[in-house]
């Protein structure tokens, strides 16, 4: 992984790569929130009955990563 090679260089190692953080929750709610969700909204938009299913499923991923957050707290 990227934050294994950097740690193991004594380079400083991205929050987001750094698998000692903890923080993958977190992680993954941000980058469906950010960049999968708004990509899949405008294909869903265009291809509505054959992408429906997916962007249910990923409207599924990002409410797993909630409750998971929400009862690591």
């Amino acid at each position: 992984c990227q934050g294994d090679e950097e740690a193991a260089r004594g380079l400083p190692v991205a929050s987001h790569m750094d698998r000692t953080q903890g923080k993958l929750d977190e992680l993954q709610m941000n980058f469906l929130s950010f960049v999968v969700i708004p990509m899949w909204t405008s294909f869903t938009q265009l291809f509505p009955e054959q992408l429906t299913e997916i962007h249910r499923n990923i409207d599924f991923n990002l409410s797993y990563w909630k409750t998971y957050h929400s009862e690591a707290d």
